[in-house]
């Protein structure tokens, strides 16, 4: 029987400043791109139960999505980051809105409605893209008839007991002991203020402990098997056969000779990171 130890857990700093309250183990951080394995690991959940492919046309379940643009974008090139397909966060300003405005699903996907065309033709380039998550989060909705926030809770985070974690897709709910972000200034810190609360390319919540809870699922299978877990870490290709270091929401790399799989956010007043080193059997 495999037996998991956590090593080293630590709280260094403030959870909240207004109140004076030090970070634990059980701190609620918000890791924003931290969490596209999530959000990949629930399409490829439906894909292994065939309530959708990698090669479907995306408008199939966003049918508000131009018809016109130049090449089919897939559900796979989506988690690979080769659709072409614009970020948001890029085009934002321009459409006048500030990232830190209240910003509803049906909004951003106007804005990417409104794009005339892709920045290349679908799976010539890997150009990383937060619209292609935030549109990930939509299919997984549209075809399973929940929000993310309620399938992956089903599907992921209920069977590995992990409590602590959701999208966190309604700015108004409670969530007790979340950590809050904060921004330097002169002479101290301010709160990162903001009313963004869209999920899929980012949005979740979670501890230290419910992350080991996930990075055990890596090796055990519970959630997914042995087939899901393998294909999370298996990198997407371009139409020229070029190998990506990029598989579902998961950078697969070396480090001193050693293969990693890791994926980093940084947003919110947050930076975060989950790092695998799978040969080892350590994650940090």
């Amino acid at each position: 029987m495999r037996v998991w130890l956590l090593v080293y857990l630590r709280g260094y700093g403030m959870a909240n400043l207004d109140h004076s309250i030090p970070l634990n183990g059980k701190s609620v951080f918000y890791i924003a791109s931290t969490s596209k394995q999530f959000t990949a690991l629930s399409i490829a959940w439906l894909a292994a139960r065939g309530r959708l492919s990698l090669t479907d046309d995306i408008r199939r379940y966003i049918p508000e999505l131009p018809a016109d643009w130049a090449g089919v974008v897939t559900v796979g090139h989506l988690v690979h980051h080769t659709s072409g397909i614009p970020d948001f966060f890029t085009r934002m300003p321009h459409a006048g809105r500030r990232l830190e405005d209240t910003t509803s699903d049906e909004e951003i996907l106007a804005l990417l409605a409104r794009q005339t065309q892709l920045n290349f033709q679908p799976g010539d380039q890997f150009q990383y893209s937060n619209s292609g998550y935030f549109l990930l989060g939509l299919i997984v909705s549209r075809v399973s008839g929940r929000t993310l926030r309620e399938f992956a809770e089903e599907t992921l985070f209920t069977p590995l007991g992990m409590a602590d974690t959701r999208f966190h897709d309604d700015r108004t709910a409670v969530v007790p002991r979340r950590a809050t972000g904060y921004v330097p200034r002169a002479g101290g810190f301010g709160v990162f203020a903001t009313l963004f609360d869209r999920v899929g390319d980012g949005g979740l919540l979670t501890t230290i402990e419910d992350l080991v809870k996930w990075d055990r699922n890596f090796y055990d299978g519970v959630v997914g098997g042995e087939a899901m877990t393998s294909l999370a870490v298996t990198p997407g290709r371009l139409n020229d056969g070029t190998r990506l270091d990029y598989a579902f929401g998961l950078f697969v790399r070396e480090h001193r000779g050693l293969r990693t799989v890791s994926h980093g956010g940084i947003y919110n007043g947050f930076r975060a990171e989950l790092l695998r080193f799978p040969t080892r059997k350590l994650s940090v």
